[in-house]
């Protein structure tokens, strides 16, 4: 909430997923209500321009179909949007949904944008685009050899580049980017080597540019992957790691303020591998685990929140609600899902 208050999340209710919320300071949950029947992962932001959820989820019975549907906050419900942006449903989950304008944009394979109230999409032409939140607007990132971070006009769908791949490098950017509250920072992760090789082929760095410049590369060692990226203050950011092992995998939270003069690791959590998605994904896998645990900061800071609810399934004692306190201590407390009816 903007107060900090409260955290609404994404929760599971045996298999299926509810949508949650959790008072800090009393320590008690509720659920506020379901989403739907036959929901897979699924995903929530909020409207910045009306007082709504926007919830989107996988569908379980059709792994092709991502459904689309608002909730405002006296409980009226729209009627779910179907959406077919082709290849499985869950990779338009992997990246948090962006709402402006009356539309959400998903990413599946590029951008495709919703109209929230008519249901029409539209797909933009150019291929691997992903959506980040900008502001109360919309960014776009271009991974790969492209390498491009700009605006796009929510209406018009212009893509407009603020960002380059600096001189002299080959790194290749790693999920979506994170603006500071100015507008003037911006942080992401990127990496260089080749991934088919393995995580211990790659180099991970975190790079912070101001007015979109380049000014400060946060070079990293040891092996692992890593995904989302937020601004746990005005001088922090914060990225999900997981680092691989035989049984488990662990995650932790990397902080590094944005001139990389301070760094550490804080552990999150340890999950249990999953040998079938191991097997079949290999390296794929590993680099999309981080996306699963995405951090989302407090206004103030001193909390930052993550749900377990898109990940694969975990033991009881294990998921949750995971709120990290950043203060000397940085104590993890677990809120299990277990939540009581509204």
């Amino acid at each position: 909430s903007e107060d900090g208050a409260r955290v609404t999340y994404g929760a599971l209710e045996g298999k299926r997923h509810v949508v949650a919320e959790h008072e800090l300071a009393t320590g008690r949950s509720r659920k506020l209500f379901d989403i739907g029947l036959n929901d897979g992962a699924m995903d929530m932001v909020r409207d910045p321009d009306r007082p709504r959820w926007v919830i989107v989820w996988a569908d379980g019975a059709d792994d092709a179909l991502v459904k689309v549907r608002t909730r405002d906050d006296a409980g009226e419900e729209s009627e779910a949007i179907e959406v077919r942006p082709g290849g499985r449903n869950i990779t338009a989950i992997l990246t948090e949904p962006v709402v402006a304008r009356g539309y959400v944009f998903l990413t599946a394979g590029t951008i495709h944008r919703v109209h929230l109230d008519t249901g029409e999409t539209k797909k933009l032409e150019r291929p691997g685009l992903v959506a980040f939140p900008w502001g109360d607007g919309v960014g776009y990132v271009a991974g790969g050899r492209d390498f491009e971070i700009g605006r796009l006009d929510p209406e018009t769908l212009e893509l407009q580049p603020r960002i380059t791949r600096p001189e002299d490098t080959d790194w290749k950017i790693m999920g979506a980017p994170r603006f500071d509250a100015t507008g003037a920072r911006c942080a992401l992760v990127v990496a260089r080597g080749e991934s088919r090789s393995g995580l211990d082929a790659l180099t991970w760095a975190v790079l912070v540019f101001e007015k979109y410049q380049l000014l400060t590369t946060v070079e990293l060692q040891g092996e692992r992957s890593m995904g989302p990226v937020a601004w746990l203050d005005a001088v922090t950011i914060g990225a999900t790691v997981m680092r691989p092992g035989d049984e488990e995998d662990r995650f932790s939270l990397l902080e590094t303020n944005f001139s990389g003069s301070f760094r550490r690791e804080i552990p999150l959590l340890r999950a249990p591998v999953n040998e079938r998605m191991r097997a079949d994904g290999g390296v794929v896998y590993q680099l999309k685990q981080p996306l699963f645990l995405q951090p989302s900061p407090s206004p103030d800071g001193k909390t930052v929140a993550f749900t377990t609810a898109k990940m694969p399934p975990l033991p009881d004692e294990r998921s949750g609600l995971l709120l990290l306190r950043r203060d000397q201590e940085n104590r993890v407390d677990r809120v299990a899902f277990d939540v009581a009816e509204k």
